[in-house]
């Protein structure tokens, strides 16, 4: 038995870092991209969810995932309120929020102040399910969680807010994917918000000035095409 030492997970993408166990077998992954095949049944009930909400399919979906079981990862909720009125007056789009059974809540607060249709999909999918609705999104905006790799393997952008946690080892990866984080000396401290306290300046103070233009720039670019 020989003990292998990994590299240091702080500068690598977590899942490079978890393949490389494999190296010292002689073993490489050359195609590192995720893919997730979403089986047909999923994909048809995906469908169903948006015409049961009445969504409006022909125009360009936009997914945003706000919440997260760690609330230090979150972005604040009137933040979100003032994106969706802004890019859904500026640019047409359908917008659906996804979340859990327990976030329907909140998600519920972000639809009541918005000033355009928003789709409430909070705790009406299943993982699968959830796969096959950001399958038919043209992007995800959204936190550092579990959609953001679920939207990446589907083969959607996407577009991810950052705060304690290192984009180098959670972000995905690829051209099509952004990152925003704010940006101060003590970013990405990895701990549990500011000083362990659950609570990240880093996120508070990101401010819809900072983070729109960005999510502009996708938008613009997906609306032309």
């Amino acid at each position: 038995t020989h003990l292998i030492r990994p590299e240091n997970e702080l500068y690598q993408y977590s899942a490079i870092h978890s393949l490389n166990i494999l190296t010292p077998f002689g073993l490489r992954i050359k195609n590192t991209s995720p893919e997730l095949i979403i089986a047909m049944e999923k994909e048809r009930s995906a469908g169903n969810i948006l015409r049961e909400g009445k969504v409006l399919t022909e125009r360009p979906i936009i997914a945003i995932h706000p919440f997260s079981l760690w609330r230090y990862k979150e972005w604040p909720i009137g933040n979100y309120i003032k994106l969706v009125n802004h890019i859904g007056s500026r640019y047409g789009v359908s917008i659906v929020i996804t979340g859990s059974m327990e976030e329907r809540g909140r998600v519920a607060e972000i639809v009541k102040k918005s000033k355009i249709d928003v789709y409430n999909l909070a705790g009406r999918t299943s993982i699968g399910e959830l796969a096959g609705v950001l399958k038919k999104c043209s992007l995800l905006i959204g936190i550092d969680s579990a959609p953001a790799h679920i939207a990446a393997a589907v083969g959607i952008p996407t577009i991810t807010i950052f705060g304690p946690s290192s984009p180098v080892s959670w972000a995905p990866r690829g051209k099509q994917h952004n990152i925003i984080y704010k940006d101060l000396p003590c970013v990405p401290c990895r701990q549990k918000g500011c000083s362990n306290s659950k609570v990240s300046r880093c996120l508070d103070e990101l401010s819809t000035e900072e983070v729109i233009p960005v999510i502009e720039k996708k938008l613009d670019e997906i609306v032309s095409d």
